[in-house]
Parts: structure tokens; sequence; C-alpha cells
């Protein structure tokens, strides 16, 4: 599905749209990343203070994390843990590499659309801040998916649960919440900066230096 023909925010509501839909019908494949080394450096990679979600709309990306690696093919849906490094890199297979990535923020949540450039360096634009209590505590869904301990026979069913609560969520403040769009494709250093920002701001140690 190419998502640049429409309003960005119109763009992102047809995605989660279509995700819900075969989320519903079962046939969308969820990736939890690996735990391990949280809140720490890592090679070229950075973390959030909240969890991470990850919806591949074109080509694919390969995850690195300190507790192992994934590939998120077309189609698929990535849960990254909060506080947990990734590293990143795209994967130009059948379509073009495009990765919407939804992100906690105090007023609602971030929604932005990945790209890959000629030097196959991720950055990002079509961002999207999305004000609405319903997808801001959604993220509490994914927090439940990384962290809560769960008889393994069940585990699966309770990730899909919660991965359908998540995108109903965001669905419903799409359609009713207020939203802010940036109209500036980001640059990749500008959009590393930005998740560096989003990744810091909820350190209660962080101080003006």
């Amino acid at each position: 599905m190419d998502i640049r023909t429409t309003s960005p925010r119109d763009a992102f509501e047809k995605a989660i749209q279509k995700a819900w839909e075969l989320h519903q019908q079962e046939t969308i494949k969820i990736h939890v990343a690996p735990g391990g080394g949280a809140y720490r450096k890592w090679p070229r990679a950075h973390f959030h203070g909240t969890p991470e979600f990850f919806l591949q709309v074109g080509g694919a990306t390969s995850f690195e994390c300190p507790g192992g690696a994934f590939r998120l093919k077309h189609g698929e849906i990535a849960i990254v843990p909060a506080g947990v490094p990734h590293a990143e890199e795209p994967c130009f297979l059948s379509s073009p590499y495009s990765t919407i990535v939804a992100m906690w923020n105090p007023e609602g949540f971030s929604l932005l659309r990945s790209f890959s450039d000629e030097k196959n360096r991720i950055g990002a634009k079509e961002v999207l801040e999305v004000r609405g209590k319903s997808g801001r505590n959604a993220f509490n869904f994914l927090s439940q998916i990384t962290e809560d301990p769960i008889f393994s026979s069940l585990m699966r069913d309770f990730q899909n649960q919660l991965v359908g609560a998540f995108l109903v969520a965001l669905l419903s403040d799409l359609k009713g919440g207020s939203s802010v769009a940036d109209p500036e494709s980001l640059t990749p250093l500008v959009s590393s900066a930005r998740k560096v920002a989003l990744a810091q701001l909820s350190d209660p140690t962080l101080g003006l230096k």
C-alpha cells in the first residue's frame, strides 16, 4: 500500500485500519523484541522510555538488540519494550522501504513514517502528533505484553488481544482526536536527533546540562 497519496492523517488511519483488519483475521505476525540491556548504550542503537510500536508497510527492517536480532517483514508488527536499545537497518525486498512508528507522548502519541535514503540510512517524514487519551493510555497495553508474566500457552492470545486493543485505541483518536502534522520531511540527522530527544525526555535525572 502506498500511503503517500493522501494527507498524513488519512494515510496513517488507512494503514492502521488495514493492520487491524488483518489482525482480526489472524493473518498478521507480531514480533516482540527480546529484552536485556535496558537503558544501556548499544552500538548504533537508541532506546525510548516507553514501548515503541512498528508497522512495516514496505520492504523490511532488520533489528538488532542486546538480547537478539529479528527481521520485520512487510505487513508485520513489532513491539520494542521500554528502554531496550535497538538498531534498525532497512532491507529492500519486494517493495520500497517504509515503516510506521507509534511512540507515546504526554498528550497522546506520535506517528511517523520512516524512509531510507540513498546511503541506506533511515529518516522520518509525515510526522503526526495525535492528541488523545485513548491512544496515550494504550501504550500500557504494550507494557503489559512485554512485562507481564503470562503462562507460555496463553501468551499468544494475550499478545493478540492487547495488540488489537492498541490498534483500536489509535484508530479512535485518529478518527476523533486533534492532531498537528509536520509538513516537512525530516533528514536522517534531524530524525535521529528527534528520536534521542523523545527517548530521553522521560528520564527523571535529565537536567539542562
